[in-house]
């Protein structure tokens, strides 16, 4: 699949294909249709798409840039249109998957390295999605924290008549011994 998406994300990338004159290469148009079967489980609109193919061929309708173009200008072929955006923004480096390996690395060790394979897979399964949960985790984290402002200094209950310390403390203030020692008292 990997192969036809990136041959199909090269047909569908605009000006590549007009640049080009990719509309009639069988190999891309082959790898356009399984794409287009893959991504699409509805049959009519497999048709659809496909039938569409042919409006952005010809250049005809509204069509000329890469994914962004499709999302604002593809509105002559809308079944067309969804596919060719799920294909142009799918990522087509090998990033993830050297993130993948550097973790198959850090966990398949000389200490661990009689793990059997479908075990290791889900170790490093797991490792990865935590990892990606404490990141979101420590994302959402950040903005509670800068959405935050509180005052430091609560000065709610000053005004509040029924707080019991409010009462202790003004008995305090009318006892003629106060509690606290002043100067000139004796130890």
């Amino acid at each position: 699949m990997s192969q036809d998406l990136h041959l199909a994300g090269y047909y569908l990338y605009p000006s590549y294909h007009h640049h080009y004159n990719l509309g009639f290469d069988n190999e891309l148009l082959k790898a356009l249709r399984n794409v287009i079967n893959r991504l699409e489980k509805d049959p009519i609109h497999v048709a659809l798409a496909i039938s569409e193919e042919k409006i952005f061929r010809e250049s005809s309708g509204t069509f000329g840039e890469a994914a962004e173009w499709w999302l604002h200008y593809g509105g002559s072929a809308k079944h067309l249109k969804n596919i060719v955006v799920r294909v142009l923004s799918q990522t087509t480096t090998s990033s993830e998957c050297e993130r993948n390996w550097s973790t198959f690395a850090l966990i398949h060790t000389k200490v661990r390295n009689r793990l059997a394979y479908a075990r290791l897979e889900k170790l490093v399964y797991i490792h990865y999605n935590m990892r990606l949960r404490l990141r979101c985790m420590q994302e959402e984290y950040d903005k509670e924290k800068e959405l935050k402002t509180y005052d430091h200094l609560d000065t709610s209950f000053i005004n509040n008549e029924l707080d019991p310390i409010l009462d202790c403390l003004q008995d305090r203030d009318n006892q003629k011994n106060p509690l606290l020692d002043e100067p000139g008292d004796s130890p």
